[in-house]
């Protein structure tokens, strides 16, 4: 905007332009905002519907052991 009013440019066509390309760049961000959204709800989704979490004792694998679960630390 700056360079817009040293070039002598009418300080009405400085700031329409500035509004309308700020304007512009929001309308875009929210649409690539979106799609990136729906690729993350997309993906959430098919990891929780391939390993779900278990509710109860009993939902777990026979073979887990309970004594030492996966990722526990032995001191």
């Amino acid at each position: 905007m700056v360079v817009g009013a040293y070039v002598g440019n009418d300080p009405t066509t400085v700031i329409l332009r500035g509004v309308a390309v700020m304007l512009g760049c929001y309308v875009v961000g929210v649409i690539i905002g979106s799609v990136a959204q729906r690729a993350i709800d997309d993906h959430t989704a098919r990891h929780e519907q391939e390993h779900p979490v278990p509710q109860t004792v009993d939902d777990l694998p026979d073979d887990m052991d309970l004594e030492h679960p996966p990722g526990a630390r032995t001191t």
